[in-house]
């Protein structure tokens, strides 16, 4: 057995061993084709090789030395990949396909260090260039390393009874209970419990209470029911954020918040009734996917794993790119989002603008359509709710302090309109029986 020179970021006879094991056992092929990926072969000629075996096999040819050698003449290039030499290796190169899945693991393994010296070399050009800022250039570096696939687990078709088996055997108690509620018993029948990985849009117009709503849920998720809840305020800052938890407490009203002009200091006094809740907040206004995403996933190293995660809003969300138009950035951003909860296996509840259009309507009461630069919202989104006061609109309206919250879209759920009281002065929800 030939014996290549020591390669540390490549293993050229892991790489012989699995193109000899292809050859001397076809029983392996169907996997080892559905595994394989030509770029995790370093050497080119066994890159070609193993090319032209996987053109035998998607043909439905036989796949051994003789096919393969037509094959790569019919190619014209049996000779650049070397020849009968080559094929004398191989043939013998290992006695049975036994070890084809340590060869796969090193093959993979190789492969990443390539990948991440790769990010590490193009980082000091960016980095030698100055044509970045630092900022930019980390969230590069991190969002690169993180878009690497590290999982062992092939995407592949799974039998159901394997999949029962799976689940089944995985499951983590703590996991069973992880649904969140709102608090607001008549939105909780509709919408049911919020799980994990879904995506959540809570959209209105301005004045409608969005911050307002989520502000009394991140409370009930954080306070009610012991979670852990991340929120993010791209809009305001951490200061207006606590004056408007302030306000919530029925001491003091909005205006007279900011009339009193009270100090930080102050403030934090009156809500020391949540001091121990495991609230944070992040005020920061240029914030990426990829900044939320790291943030998470250094809150969980440090042992903090978040329940709900609150986002408003949506279209202040800044991209990783630049777009031709609002609409597909938004459409990247929420896939963005979507994808996220899966990963993080939390639920995002994300507040959304509307377009200006539904003013011109008769009947103000949001759609689907009216959300605002749309793009994929609608298809991302798991579950849709709108927000509408009749009151904005009509002053003599029959309703006054009725905010009617509408679930539009409820994947697996029903659909319709729960009604709330809502309090302008002090910026609560309450159930209408409780108006």
């Amino acid at each position: 057995m030939s014996v290549m020179k020591e390669n540390r970021i490549a293993d050229l006879n892991a790489e012989l061993g699995i193109l000899s094991a292809m050859l001397i056992d076809d029983s392996i092929l169907p996997q080892a084709i559905g595994e394989l990926k030509e770029e995790y072969f370093y050497h080119n000629n066994y890159r070609k090789i193993f090319q032209a075996i996987k053109k035998l096999y998607d043909r439905q040819n036989k796949v051994d030395l003789i096919t393969l050698a037509d094959e790569l003449k019919m190619e014209g290039i049996f000779d650049t990949v070397g020849g009968v030499q080559i094929l004398n290796l191989l043939s013998d190169f290992v006695n049975s396909a036994v070890n084809y899945p340590l060869y796969l693991k090193i093959l993979k393994d190789k492969y990443r260090l390539r990948e991440l010296l790769n990010i590490c070399n193009s980082s000091i050009i960016e980095i030698t260039s100055a044509k970045a800022s630092a900022e930019d250039i980390l969230n590069n570096i991190i969002t690169s390393i993180l878009s690497m696939d590290f999982t062992e687990e092939e995407k592949k078709l799974v039998s159901l009874q394997e999949l029962i088996r799976r689940y089944a055997d995985c499951i983590d108690p703590s996991e069973t209970e992880n649904y969140i509620d709102t608090g607001f018993p008549d939105i909780d029948k509709l919408l049911g419990s919020l799980s994990a990985g879904q995506l959540v849009i809570l959209a209105g117009r301005p004045s409608m209470g969005k911050t307002a709503l989520a502000l009394q849920i991140m409370k009930n998720v954080a306070i009610r029911q012991g979670k852990t809840v991340i929120f993010y305020s791209i809009e305001q800052s951490n200061e207006e954020i606590l004056s408007r938890l302030l306000a919530q407490k029925g001491i003091y009203s909005m205006d007279e918040i900011f009339g009193l002009k009270m100090t930080k200091r102050e403030i934090a006094s009156y809500l020391q009734s949540l001091e121990n809740s495991n609230i944070y907040l992040n005020d920061y206004g240029k914030i990426k996917t990829s900044d939320i995403r790291n943030e998470i996933n250094i809150m969980k190293k440090r042992g903090i794993k978040p329940d709900l995660l609150i986002i408003d809003y949506l279209q202040l969300l800044t991209s990783e790119r630049i777009y031709k138009s609002k609409y597909e950035e938004v459409s990247a951003i929420s896939r963005d989002m979507k994808i996220l909860a899966k990963d993080l296996r939390v639920p995002i509840l994300i507040l959304s603008q509307l377009n200006r259009d539904l003013e011109n309507r008769e009947d103000k009461r949001p759609r689907l359509s009216d959300l605002r630069d749309s793009g994929n919202l609608e298809q991302d989104a798991d579950k849709v709710l709108f927000l509408y006061r009749d009151e904005v609109y009509n002053k003599d309206t029959d309703y006054p302090g009725i905010v009617e919250v509408i679930v539009r879209k409820n994947r697996n759920g029903k659909r319709g309109t729960a009604m709330l009281y809502f309090n302008e002065n002090y910026i609560t929800f309450n159930p209408v029986d409780n108006g």
